[in-house]
């Protein structure tokens, strides 16, 4: 609302006139310019203030957002600006505060009259110490975050500072890693290894020293972690500092090994000094020991003693044990210590061995001192009460000592006939001189002629594993290694690029195991033949690893190589090699050199029946028998025909073998009861996953082969063991007993067997099944995994059906059995000729020594891979493995040559 006044009395009846200045006729004194700069003053501060609280916030918004360096120098830099900043932001700060204060003092100015009158005179002054305030707390606000953002910085710089350090010591710990990397040189001496080690302990001193600076590194990083905690940026040095730590010790450890390796190398040394030291004193032994002079009994005796003191010295040395020398020096061995140990030992038992025969010649010579004496008195004493002596008297072994093995046979005998002429009656008090019967005598050529046998053997088990590890190291550098040649590029055939592991599946673990390990294991038994069962114990899960995996893949690589053919790659390959024989016969080495091992390990246990280690080969030859077995079985694999599964997938292969079955159906039980009360006789494959059914054929090649006709999972059966009637038989069955399969097996123990494999079956579908839930009861019919139900036969009019077909798993007509077992198929008459395609040496009077190239005749085929044979060139028969032998065709290779018992 306006109010219109009149004049100056009305105004002042309305305002007090002490409120109303001078020119209105009121008392207030009022400077209106005054005011006018003082409001300027204030909104200019009010200004100011607001422009430095906007700077402060967007340079620590700033800093909040701002990326960390990631290097010393721009840290730095950046730190050192920031600081710059931050003082200048501080000053403007400061300055602007110091101005408010001056201008508040020049706003409140001494009043006079009632403040309530003049409320402008207080609200002014409250305005600006309210502005300051804010200024002062933004100032504090400003110096704390400041504070902490460069806290972070100074650590910013001192991780990346610690970074850059970190690169610098971990190239030193490389540095010493690649000298500590090289090879120890143990020297030829002991003199050469105490330099070495003298040296050794130079280098570790040098190498603590570089280590120092590491050692600060990783304190200076666990201290930046104690002062910053929970920081992403310092966390991330943790892992750094663990690898300082980490790789000091293994420097710290790899020094300490190479020390002890030199310690125990200087040991070795001091062995073989001592050694050398013996036989220099046995040898001077033998030397002052004039056995031409040695004409009584005491001083041959005395002699003997001397030998026997000094022998008993040689014990102590502890050279000559294999065993201990594996066990303690196999670490450090290298070739010169090996011919160094070598040559030590070879000496040791050749002054051992003379002092065999010297002990030897004193024992005739104490017998020939007691025979004189015993002739002498002959002569001048009653020669009452008498005896015969024996005419195989033979010298006394020296106060029970065995007969030295050095005695020459020829002069043994020449000495029987002296004796015979000398020594006629003998007088009965003189004591029994140790007489040997004749029958003692073949003892000993029994024992020599086992002893011979057996070096015999060991020296044809490390020749032949020497060729085979050429012939694997041929394949590998003639033909795989090849396939990546780009010279022979055009000339590989499509179907095989890139399928080295698919046909030679893991050849090259197999010959660097061979090589690098049982090889080398099998010549330290050289010396000790009855012994060489561990050498196999102890690399049974190598060889059930490595050949298991060849096997398994054998199908595929046969099938693969079928497809290829012999292809100009294969020919030019061989070509190179200069190899008389394909591919094919060198893809069954590995099979066939299992063949081997078990009848080498048998002839060895021939001839080490009552040695050391005999209990160790018996378990050697169970055990390669073992992998033979799984090698054959896993060989009919290459004979399967229609199966359109990969028997990859399908586990191991537990057992093969020829099998009556009956089969009952519920479903069709009246329908097809005379049907399903005959047996038929099927190829059963039982993997730990699957069994697969199969009709045994010969194809247009007459090669034996397996046509798939039906397959079961395994998680789906159960089993029962006794069926009544007939303790061959065993029944498997679907689940609420749908389906019952009866098999009968060749005898008992081969039921056995199979029911052992079905239960490890079980065993290992049950612990892969344990986390997953279980299908249906029908989930493993074989009719409702198409991808596994094929069935395909050389016979196109046969039908195809599955399960649910009535006439094609239980038989036609020729395959129903009439009940008359039909006989071993191994036993039957082939009367075919085969190629032999390796050299192979009998072991005993049964078995026939074949040639590569020679023709020979195939009569029959035994157990285990055994084939009777006879040879139109030299007219003769026997045994031979039948993994050695190949049909006539000069390509193809037959899959019953490497087949075992079924």
């Amino acid at each position: 609302m306006v109010i219109l006044l009149d004049s100056v009395q009305e105004l002042h009846a309305r305002i007090d006139p002490s409120q109303l200045t001078t020119e209105l006729g009121g008392t207030l004194d009022f400077d209106l310019t005054g005011w006018i700069e003082d409001r300027m003053a204030i909104e200019r501060f009010a200004n100011n203030c607001k422009e430095r609280t906007t700077t402060v916030q967007n340079f620590l918004r700033e800093c909040k957002h701002m990326e960390l360096p990631n290097d010393v120098e721009s840290a730095t830099i950046l730190l050192m600006q920031h600081r710059k900043r931050h003082m200048d932001l501080k000053d403007d700060m400061k300055s602007a505060i110091k101005y408010g204060r001056t201008l508040l003092g020049c706003l409140k100015r001494p009043f006079e009259g009632d403040a309530s009158y003049n409320p402008d005179e207080n609200s002014v002054p409250a305005a600006l110490d309210r502005l300051i305030t804010d200024l002062e707390t933004t100032l504090s606000t400003f110096e704390e975050q400041w504070a902490g953002y460069e806290s972070r910085l100074v650590m910013c710089i001192k991780v990346r500072q610690f970074e850059v350090e970190f690169k610098e010591v971990l190239a030193v710990i490389e540095e010493q890693s690649k000298v500590l990397q090289k090879e120890i040189d143990l020297g030829g001496s002991r003199e050469e290894a105490e330099r070495m080690l003298k040296e050794e302990e130079e280098l570790k001193e040098q190498i603590k020293i570089k280590l120092t600076e590491v050692w600060r590194v990783k304190s200076e990083g666990e201290q930046i972690l104690g002062d910053y905690e929970q920081d992403e940026l310092v966390e991330s040095i943790r892992p750094k500092c663990e690898e300082l730590g980490n790789r000091t010790n293994e420097i710290n450890t790899e020094l300490d090994r190479r020390k002890k390796i030199m310690e125990r190398s200087i040991e070795l040394f001091e062995r073989i000094e001592r050694v050398r030291q013996w036989c220099k004193t046995g040898t001077t032994l033998l030397d002052s020991q004039d056995i031409s002079q040695c004409e009584t009994k005491e001083k041959a005796q005395g002699y003997i003693k001397a030998l026997e003191s000094c022998l008993s010295e040689a014990s102590d040395l502890q050279l000559s044990d294999p065993r201990e020398f594996r066990n303690m020096f196999e670490d450090i061995l290298t070739s010169r210590l090996k011919e160094n140990v070598r040559s030590v030992v070879t000496c040791m038992e050749d002054v051992r061995g003379m002092f065999d025969k010297q002990k030897e010649s004193l024992n005739e010579i104490i017998f020939s001192v007691i025979v004189s004496h015993i002739r002498y008195d002959c002569s001048v004493t009653s020669f009452t009460p008498i005896k015969l002596a024996s005419p195989s008297l033979t010298p006394p072994a020296s106060e029970g000592r065995p007969v030295s093995p050095f005695r020459n046979k020829k002069g043994k005998k020449n000495r029987y006939k002296r004796e015979e002429r000398t020594i006629e009656i003998v007088r009965a008090d003189v004591p029994d001189m140790g007489c040997h019967s004749s029958d003692s005598d073949f003892q000993d050529e029994d024992t020599s002629t086992s002893s011979f046998k057996r070096k015999q053997i060991m020296k044809e088990l490390i020749d032949t594993e020497k060729i085979y590890v050429k012939e694997l190291e041929s394949v590998l550098t003639g033909y795989i290694q090849e396939m990546t040649n780009p010279n022979l590029q055009s000339v590989i055939p499509e179907t095989l690029r890139e399928k080295e592991d698919v046909l030679f599946a893991n050849w090259e673990e197999i010959f660097e195991f061979h090589k690098r390990t049982f090889l080398v294991e099998l010549e330290t038994y050289k010396l000790t033949p009855t012994l060489v069962g561990k050498c196999f114990l102890e690399r049974k899960d190598d060889f059930d690893q490595l050949y298991c995996v060849y096997c398994q893949n054998k199908p595929r690589s046969e099938l693969l190589r079928r497809d290829i053919g012999n292809n100009q790659f294969f020919q030019e390959c061989q070509q190179a090699l200069n190899h008389k024989l394909p591919i094919s016969a060198y893809l069954l080495k590995p099979v066939q050199r299992i063949t081997k091992y078990q009848l080498l390990l048998k002839e060895m246990m021939k001839y080490s029946a009552d040695e050391e280690g005999s209990e160790d080969l018996q378990a050697a030859t169970d055990c390669m028998m073992t992998v033979l077995k799984y090698v054959n079985d896993s060989m009919h694999q290459v004979a399967i025909t229609g199966f359109q599964g990969n028997l990859g997938e399908q586990g191991k292969l537990l057992m093969q073998g020829s099998l009556f079955i009956w089969v009952e159906n519920k479903k069709s039980r009246h329908t097809l009861k005379d049907i399903r009360q005959k047996k038929m006789q099927r190829h059963v494959f039982l993997y730990e996953k699957m069994i697969l059914f199969c009709k045994k054929r010969r194809d247009f090649k007459d090669k034996t082969c397996y046509a798939f006709k039906h397959s079961i999972k395994v998680p789906t059966l159960n089993i029962t063991e006794h069926v009544k009637g007939d303790i061959r038989k065993f029944e498997l069955w679907l689940a609420g007993k749908a389906e019952i399969f009866t098999f009968q097996a060749s005898s008992e123990s081969d039921k056995h067997s199979w029911v052992k494999a079905f239960r490890q079956a079980q065993l290992q579908n049950n612990e892969e099944a344990s986390q997953a839930s279980e299908s249906s009861s029908s989930a493993g019919y074989s009719s409702n995994n198409p991808s596994i139900n094929s069935e395909q036969s050389f016979n196109e009019e046969e039908p195809d059906d599955g399960w649910e077909t009535e006439d094609d798993f239980y038989a036609s007509d020729d395959e129903v059995l009439d009940g008359k077992e039909d006989g071993n198929v191994q036993e039957q008459a082939l009367t075919k000729q085969y190629v032999v395609i390796a050299d192979y040496n009998k072991v005993d009077n049964t078995e026939l020594s074949i040639n590569e190239g020679e023709v020979v005749d195939v009569q029959r085929v035994g157990k285990e891979g055994w084939w009777f044979v006879s040879s139109p060139q030299s007219c003769q028969t026997g045994w031979v493995p039948g993994g050695y032998l190949a049909p006539m065709s000069p390509h193809e290779l037959p899959h019953s040559s490497y087949f075992g018992v079924e």
